[in-house]
Parts: structure tokens; sequence; C-alpha cells
């Protein structure tokens, strides 16, 4: 709602826009007069005016939309039109815009809802309702609706009705329709009723209070009672399927003070039981899970047994030890099994005593005389509470029961708070404090659903929920507000019939227990089977909705079911009940379709299709002409079978004849990928992936490489690998053992010829060559040429000699490579240029007290370090080459001490006569300040500077305010005793 005021503070009658359904305007409505608006909370809104005759007269008409300034967007329902000669006019009533929701059904299907879900809204009920009326978004939502869950089943009221009462009811929330965004918003009662600073009394803008009682009865006695014999007096500290609630009469305008004294002491007495019960309740049920476990171990012991027994049966009369030793055994652990059962049956019992004393100490007759019970009778007025779909199914245990029956009684209180109270309908006449301008702060303020504190009688206030505005803008005078202590205006009759109509139970209940939540979180069951069953279920439920004319029998023969057909005659499908059978046939029993019974001595169904979602039982035998499978305790039997798995372009196949195959479709062709036939031969296309920490043979699988546990097999991905003596690293291989073969081609390395292992007369011109190293071919020494040892030239493509001595001063062509971890190094010769190269870095190294001399100019490419002391020679000098603009490249010399000093250069300014330089804590730590240094001062300016104070983190400079440049200077750290040290020549 929004009211707005002229320049002169005078109300405006809001503006009146006819458009079509879609929103797109027609013109402004003029001509109007007796304009009347009904804004409602939680309910259709109304407006009513008449227009007369003007331009668009004609398009003025039902089903089109009224944009009203401040109250949003309203369909019109009725229009009459009455015709006074020459002033014809047409009497107009439109509703709010949500009830165009009326027109569309609330088509959903049975199942449980969660409310909303703000990450994924698919499925959720909102979404649903969206689904049916697509041109609304979803606005705000509380949080506190999110993962509330609700089951329904198929509305045959519109959307609208569904959603105002379905739904607000199941989930306990209140809808809020933004007509002009078209926007459903959904609040909890906590946060849709907003406190406000309003009151109304007699002494302000009261004119009467009209107070209406709209509740028929008070109800005091609830009994609350599920699905069939479902209650809530397992979980009821009471013991009965009732609950009480006093309240209301609690005072001595109704009862005797001996009576509200005793039923307060006994409301004490309830509300102080409620935790021993409920710690009791918790008990028994943990219990009773436990019990349940126990016995379904006995059940799995008594099974064991029975199979051990017919195995014992089986090798009558020789049998095992083993089958009479497992059957001891058996008997022992059955029997101390139930001796736990009965312990643990003990234990229940005396925890259901407890909770029957507790019930018996709570009764009325141990806590009222003979005379209060009488009186309370007087105030005890009773109605039912049944929900029905709070069901139990024979597949729940003990603890689902329970649960559910302590879900039951809270639903239940829930009901009972709201009827242990009247409900009544405060109706106002006020000043219009709407149409003045003084009061737009409170106007402001106002809202449907809001409290307003308001005076009902003389010094009598309430705080109800603003229901209803009535705004006549004709009259101003007339205005009304319509107050309650519930969320909707009703009737008298809307709060019984919503609960105990007998021909009514509700349709919505929280199912947050396990049996029945599993399909929500599951996503539902959609498998081929489970269609099956809906449809044909669904398909029988609806002929036994619509059946007719059916013929019941019943006699000696039992119990004869079948359908009289128009013409007289029976229908062949017919049903007949014995003792212990169930028939039918579809053609007058001349055969029969489906049985299920005793059959030959043995309980079963035969037919020709059964469809479940659960088969139990200790053997299952399916059979046909040529196969069979049987399931049992020790485990599936196929004979005379082939299990064939197919989708899309991949097969399993596997039987006794073929052994197991993978195939893959290929050009419209099954190929083998994996084949393992019945001889025990594997055949295999495509690739094996075999994880880490496996092992073939003696072989252990990692993640990059294949190894022998004692380390003698290593193959690696990045191609390294050691077999027994033989090393392979990236290009290179080492054997450290005997080679014997007929021919050796390439490297010999590593002192690899032993003494007698080479003859002279396998020296072929003073050139070793191919297979000319035989046995013995070297001698015990060396090789012996002119009376000299060596050799004087060597000719290969890789020569690996250790020790080599040349006699002559040979000539080395090309260049000299070491490889060593895949890194390469070596010396060339280039332009009368001997260059070393190295991979990595390139390092001399030199005995101790000596060193490498290089006499010449040396050109050295890239970062050098100096691991040592770095001297010049007298008559050298040591300069930075530094490049000009203008001058070209130009040498800095060094400044060099007697002492090692490092220095550092900073410009700081006094102010106030001080400056604090604070020393870079870097440098501080690259010299040592503790054996003093030096600042060196040079002022910016007219003025004088000193050093007032030398610390080991800062110097204070004091003077005249300028600024200053400094230069500081310390010793190195670990040269702060070394003074023009003595040079001495290296031998």
């Amino acid at each position: 709602m929004n009211f707005e005021f002229d320049i002169n503070k005078s109300y405006e009658i809001p503006i009146i826009t006819l458009c079509n359904p879609d929103f797109s305007v027609i013109t402004d409505v003029t001509n109007i007069t007796n304009l009347h608006v009904k804004p409602r909370f939680n309910a259709v809104s109304e407006v009513n005016f008449d227009v007369y005759k003007n331009d668009f007269y004609d398009f003025i008409s039902k089903n089109r939309l009224l944009k009203i300034q401040g109250f949003g967007y309203f369909v019109i329902v009725s229009v009459t039109e009455t015709n006074e000669g020459t002033y014809p006019y047409k009497s107009i009533t439109a509703y709010s815009y949500e009830y165009i929701l009326n027109s569309k059904g609330a088509n959903i299907k049975d199942r449980t809802y969660k409310f909303y879900d703000p990450v994924s809204p698919k499925d959720t009920l909102l979404q649903k309702l969206l689904e049916i009326a697509p041109s609304w978004k979803i606005g705000t939502v509380s949080s506190g609706l999110w993962n509330r869950y609700r089951t329904f089943e198929i509305p045959t009221n519109s959307l609208y009705s569904f959603m105002m009462e379905d739904v607000e009811k199941a989930y306990e929330c209140i809808f809020d329709f933004d007509t002009e965004n078209k926007l459903i918003n959904a609040y909890t009662s906590e946060d849709v009723v907003k406190d406000t600073d309003i009151s109304l009394s007699f002494h302000n803008l009261v004119k009467n209070v009209k107070i209406e009682e709209t509740t028929k009865d008070i109800i005091t006695c609830l009994s609350v009672h599920g699905s069939g014999d479902l209650t809530i007096s397992e979980v009821n500290p009471l013991g009965t399927a009732n609950i009480y609630d006093f309240s209301y009469y609690l005072n001595e305008n109704w009862m005797q003070k001996s009576l509200i004294d005793a039923i307060k002491k006994w409301d004490k007495k309830v509300k102080d039981s409620e935790k021993t019960y409920s710690e009791n309740f918790s008990k028994l049920r943990n219990l009773n899970a436990e019990l349940l476990k126990l016995q379904g171990e006995l059940a799995t012991l008594q099974n064991n047994l029975k199979a051990q027994e017919q195995v014992r049966s089986a090798q009558m009369p020789n049998i095992s030890k083993d089958v009479v030793s497992k059957i001891n055994t058996l008997n022992k652990e059955i029997s101390s099994k139930q001796k736990e059962i009965e312990s643990k049956n003990k234990e229940i019992s005396k925890v259901q005593k407890t909770l029957q004393d507790i019930n018996n100490s709570l009764k009325f007759a141990n806590n009222f005389t003979k005379n209060q019970i009488l009186e309370l009778d007087n105030f005890i007025f009773e109605a039912n509470y049944t929900n029905s779909n709070f069901v139990v199914t024979d597949k729940m245990t003990t603890t689902e029961i329970q649960d559910m029956s302590k879900q039951l009684l809270e639903r239940g209180k829930k009901e009972m708070k709201k009827l242990s109270q009247p409900s009544f309908t405060f109706s106002m006449e006020l000043a219009n404090f709407l149409f003045a301008e003084k009061f737009k702060p409170f106007i402001d303020e106002l809202k449907l659903g809001s409290l307003i504190y308001a005076e009902v009688k003389e010094d009598v206030w309430v705080s109800p929920i603003l229901l209803e505005i009535d705004i006549d803008y004709d009259n101003p005078e007339n205005f009304t507000m319509t107050f309650g202590n519930k969320f909707r205006l009703e009737t008298s009759e809307w709060t019984f019939n919503e609960l105990f109509n007998q021909s009514k139970t509700t349709n919505s209940v929280s199912r947050n227990y396990s049996s029945l939540i599993a399909p929500i979180k599951n996503g539902g069951l959609n498998d081929q089977v489970t269609a099956y069953m809906q449809n044909s279920l669904n398909a029988a439920n609806q002929e036994i909705i619509s059946s007719e004319n059916q013929d019941i029998s019943v006699g000696s023969y039992g119990i004869k079911g079948r359908k009289k057909l128009d013409d007289g005659n029976f229908d062949n499908r017919q049903l007949m009940i014995t003792n212990n059978l169930i028939c039918m046939t579809d053609d007058n029993w001349q055969t029969s379709k489906l049985a299920l019974g005793n059959m030959n001595g043995n309980y079963g169904v035969v037919a020709d299709t059964i469809v479940g979602k659960l088969i139990a039982g200790n053997e299952l035998t399916i059979t046909n002409k040529n196969n069979s499978f049987k399931l049992d305790g020790s485990g599936a039997t196929l004979k005379n079978a082939s299990l064939t798995i197919e989708s899309g372009n991949s097969k399993i196949i596997q039987n006794a004849k073929d052994g197991l195959k993978i195939q893959k479709k290929e050009n419209n062709s099954w190929k083998n990928k994996f084949y393992a036939d019945s001889s025990g031969d594997l055949h295999l296309t495509g690739k094996v992936n075999i994880a880490k920490n496996s092992h073939v043979g003696g072989l252990e699988i990692t993640d990059n490489s294949i190894k022998s546990s004692n380390g003698n097999i290593v193959l690696e991905s990045n191609g390294n690998a050691k077999i027994g003596a033989l090393k392979i690293e990236g290009n290179n291989a080492r054997f450290d053992g005997t080679i014997r073969a007929d021919r050796i081609e390439g490297q010999i390395v590593n002192n690899q010829l032993k003494d007698n292992t080479v003859t002279g007369s396998k020296l072929n011109y003073g050139t070793i060559t191919r297979r000319e190293i035989g046995n013995k071919a070297v001698g015990s020494t060396e090789i012996i040429r002119t009376g000299n040892a060596g050799l004087d030239n060597i000719y290969a493509t890789h020569a690996y000699i250790d020790n080599l001595y040349v006699q002559k001063t040979g000539t080395f062509a090309g260049e000299c490579k070491w490889t060593d971890g895949g890194k390469t190094s070596n010396i060339r010769q280039s332009q009368g240029r001997l260059i070393l190269e190295a991979n990595d870095a390139l390092e001399i190294k030199c005995p101790q007290n000596s060193g490498v001399i290089i006499r010449g100019k040396t050109v050295i490419g890239g970062t050098v370090l100096v691991v040592g002391d770095f001297e010049v020679a007298d008559g050298f000098k040591k300069h930075c080459i530094q490049a000009t603009k203008h001058y070209g490249k130009r040498l800095i010399n060094a400044y060099e001490t007697a002492e090692y000093y490092y220095g550092d250069i900073g410009e700081n300014e006094t102010k106030n006569g001080l400056c604090q330089v604070d020393i870079d804590p870097i440098f501080a730590e690259c010299v040592n300040l503790k054996k003093g240094y030096q600042v060196f001062l040079t002022p910016y300016g007219k003025g004088e500077l000193f050093v007032l104070e030398r610390f080991e983190n800062c110097f204070v400079v004091c003077g005249d305010n300028m600024k200053f440049g400094w230069e500081l200077k310390a010793k190195r750290r670990g040269f702060e005793n070394d003074r023009l040290e003595e040079y001495k020549e290296s031998e």
C-alpha cells in the first residue's frame, strides 16, 4: 500500500489504469465515483467503483486488468451496467491479481515435496506451482521454510485455493503476492508479522470498536489419531490419545479456586514428568532397536543351523565330524543369543513399567477429588483430530512406529494450541488518518499483517494483527480497520471445520521417517520395472474405482466374484476364493490364470507375470525348458545358461563353452577385445593398465618403474634400466662384468682392457679397429713400440683411456666431449681460440695454496663468483665500463680504502631542529655497527648541522631546519681488524 499527498498536503485519489491481460496499457480510467478499496492480509483484496460512459467505456469488461496506484494490479471479476437515460454507468468489482490463479487447476502428482531450495529449486513445491502458472516468479522465501517436507494427494481444487488452504496449513506458511512484479513470496509467521509503533485509542482516532468471537467452540481435550490404529498413547505421558489445555478457563470467573490450583499442580506434574518420560521413551526406543538386531542375528544363526542340518541329512549315515562340530557350535550360539534376547526383553519390560507408572501418576483420579472431577467435567470439550497421512506399514520397525507417534503428538499439540483459545475479529471505526499528511510517518509504517496496539475497551489494550482496511474515497469519514488474532479473516465455521469435520482429514504431513523419505532422497524410482508397476497398478486401481454390476456370491464353494454384462451373462474374467486358495480365470474356469495359496502341499503363486520390487527367500529357483537358475545360501548357480550384458556398443558374454568375452561393436560387427576361453588361455586386444604396488611374477610395478625385489632388474619409464651388471642411463651404458662375444662395436671405456687380453698380432698398422681385440691381445704391462712406452697417435671415434701417456707431441683434431648424468661438457678449438664449454657451470679446481694463472686479455660472459680473495697485481687497474650518451664508453675507477668499509648514502630534513635517520636493517647486518661508524653531513642551505647521537639502528642530526645529505661508512662484518695486509707471492 502507498498513499500519496499533493503539494497542498491533501490526499490524492489513486490513478486507475485499464490494461489488457498481457499488462499492456489501454488508458487511464476517468469519470469514477464511489471508489471503495479493501486491501486484505493473506486474502484477496477488493476494489469497487462506478464509471460513467467515456471514450473507453466499452473496453471496461470482465477479465481486463486495473492498475491502481499504490495498490498493484486487480482483475475485473464483475461488471454491471445501469442506464439512467443520458448517464449510463458501469459498476465494477475487481479482485487483486492473484485471484486469476483460481482459473488454474492444482495439477501436481501424489508425492512428498520439499517446499523450496534456492540453490536447486527443481522438483520443489514452489517450482512445481510455477510450472502451472509460468508468468509468476518466486520472490522472497523465509529460510525456515526451505527444508520442510510435506506429502499431498492430488488436489481437486484450484491452484489459489490449494495454496491458501492446503499449502499454508501443511507448511505453516503465509503467501504474499506482489502483483506489480508478479512475485510469489512465502513467509513464516515470525517473518511476516512485524511490530509497529502505532497505537489506536479512544483518546485519539478510535470512534467505536466491534468485537466478534469467530469460533463456535473452544476445545480443551483433543484426541489425536493417525491412520488405522496409530495413536499418541505410546509417547504421551498421560498414556492415552488425549491432550488437554484448560488455559482459557483457568481463572476465577469460570472455575473455583481449588480446582484452578489443582489443575495448575497437575499441569506442573505433567510438565515435570515429560523429561523422565522422554528419556525412558528414548531408552525404550533404543532397547527395541537392540532387540531387533539380536532377533535378526538369532534368525541368521537359526537359518545357518537349518542349512547344516540339511547337510547332515544328506550325509546320513556317514555324517562328517565337521558338520557335527558346526551344528554343536551353532546350537551353543543360538542358546547364548536367546539368553541375550531374554535379558533385553527384561530391560524393555522394566522401562515399560516405568512409563506405565508415569501414566498412572497423571490420571485424573490420582490428582483431583471427586468433586473437582465433576466440576472439571463441565470444562472438558472434546474433539477428534485424525491425520490419515501418519501411516504404519508392516515393513516399519518398532522404532519407526514410535518415531511416527512422537511426530503425531507434536502435530496434535500445535493444533491444540490454536483450538484452546477463541478467535476474535476487531472492527474499528476510526478517524481516517490515512488521508492526513501529518500522520505520514505512521502511514509509511502501516503494513497489512503487522501488529497494531489498540484500545478495545477503556484501558484494555491488545496487539492484534491488521487484516483489512476499508477505504471509501468518496466518503473518507467512513474508515474501518479490521484486526484479529488469526492470520486470516474467517467465518465462525472456519476453524472448527478445518480440523474436526469427520468427513475430512488433513492431506499433508511431514514425513521425516526413513521408510517414506528414501524415495525423495533417491530422486524417485524411474526404472522400467517401477514404471510398469505404476502403470499396471494405476490401471488396476482405476478399474476397481470405476467398476460396477459386480456379482459377489458366498457359499460352500467359497467366495466367487464376477461382473454381470449388459446382456445378462457374466464376464469370463472371474475370481474364486476357497479356504486356502485364491484363483482367477479369463475363460470362465476352463483354465486358471492365477493361483495363490496351497498347491500340491506347498504355498506359492502361479501366474503369467509377477512384478515387484523385492523377492526374498532361503532358496530361489528359476527353470525353463533348457536352463535353470538357483540362488541359495551357497550362492548362485546357472545350468546350461549363457549370461549376456549389452549396452550401446559394449557387450559381455559368459558361458561354460566359450568362457568370458568382452566385445565392442565395430562397423556393425562385434569384435573380441578381451577373451578368456574355457581352456584358460587369455586373448587381449588393447592396452593393459596395471595399478601401482601390483606384482607380476617376481616383479613389482610402481608409478614409474618395474623392478625385482632384489634390485637386479629395474626398468624405468624415462629409459634408464638395470639388468644384472648392465646399467643404462640415457644414451650411456655400463657393464661391470665379463663380455664374451664374436664382435664388439662402439666404445671401450673405464679401464676395461685387462692384462693379456689383446695380442700383438691383432694390431693393424698401429690402429685398433673392429674385431681386432682378441684373447691376450695386450701384454701384461703396456704396448711397446721402438723401446718407448705409449702410443704416438690414437685414431678412434670415441676413446676412454685411463691414465693415458702420450710420449710424443701429438695433434688433437676436432673436439673432446664428456657426458655425465645427461649433461655434456667439451673442449674445442675455433679460429685459434681454445674454448671450454660446460652444460651447467665451468669449475676449475686447484690444489690448496695453488691456483689458475690466466695471462693476456680475458673475456668472461655471464656472472662471475669468486670464492676466495680477488687481487689485482701492481701496475694494473680495476674499472667499471660505463656507457654514456655523448662520450662513448668510459672507465670508472674503483674507490678503495686502507680498511674494509661499506657505505650508504641518503637525504633527510631537520624539523624543529632534529631529525632521526634510521639505518637500513639490511645494511646493518652487512657491517659491524658496534665497532663504530662514520657519518658525513652535507647541508643543502645556510645553517649549521651536526650529529648529536649515534646508535646501532639510527643516528640523530641536530641543527637548523633544512634538507641535508648524509653518507655513512662502517666496517665490513668479519673484516673489522684487517688493515693494509702484506701481499705474499704464491709459489
